[in-house]
């Protein structure tokens, strides 16, 4: 569990939260973010890959849950 300031009145984390995934490049595996645009206008991602230092990749899905 982590703290996020930004959270206000809280939040689901399944829903609010970037997706984790395991990417390969050619070398290596690398813990990544997915930050998908979430409707409710919470979107903690960015703070999410700092606090767990994973790259975080973008696409433009909207994301619910």
């Amino acid at each position: 569990m982590i703290y996020l300031p930004s959270a206000l009145r809280g939040f689901w984390a399944r829903d609010g939260i970037p997706v984790p995934v395991w990417r390969s490049d050619s070398i290596e595996q690398l813990f990544t973010v997915v930050d998908a645009p979430y409707y409710h206008y919470f979107e903690p991602d960015r703070e999410v890959s700092l606090h767990f230092g994973a790259q975080r990749t973008k696409h433009s899905y909207y994301f619910e849950g």
